[in-house]
């Protein structure tokens, strides 16, 4: 199953939900079945999520933002499975993961999920929350810096 998809009605509704929270984004991307918003001068992030008719929307502050990774998980691979099978066949999701300074929390944003995502797909995902995670990990690097 491929990605959701996201139409120009999103996109606008989108664009309200920013003004309403006094955002305005520079860039933003359809990551699995979300869409994530970011604006760079107040250092927020939004996440809407489609399967909610974008309803379900997180901000996250990233001068609270300890660090950002990518997480792979993958399923349990018996002795003798890489012979026959290449890694990503065992891969069960990735994750934009953001860890917080004063919390325990994380909050884990799906990027791939297997059974909803097409494998063909994983490089190209993969790039995606990897951009992400540099563009978002220079934004709070350079917070600590300051």
């Amino acid at each position: 199953m491929k990605q959701i998809q996201f139409e120009k009605e999103d996109y606008t509704q989108l664009s309200i939900m920013g003004t309403s929270f006094g955002l305005s984004f520079s860039c933003q991307e359809v990551l699995h079945d979300s869409i994530v918003a970011l604006d760079g001068l107040k250092r927020k992030l939004l996440i809407a999520r489609k399967a909610d008719a974008l309803q379900s929307v997180h901000i996250i502050d990233l001068n609270r933002v300890r660090s950002i990774s990518v997480k792979k998980i993958y399923k349990n691979i018996v002795a003798g499975a890489l012979r026959l099978r290449k890694m990503d066949d065992f891969l069960e999701a990735i994750y934009l993961q953001f860890s917080f300074k004063h919390a325990p929390d994380t909050v884990m944003l799906p990027v791939y999920k297997s059974g909803l995502d097409d494998t063909s797909d994983i490089p190209m995902l993969e790039k995606k929350a990897r951009n992400w995670q540099t563009l978002l990990s220079k934004l709070i690097t350079k917070h600590h810096s300051l």
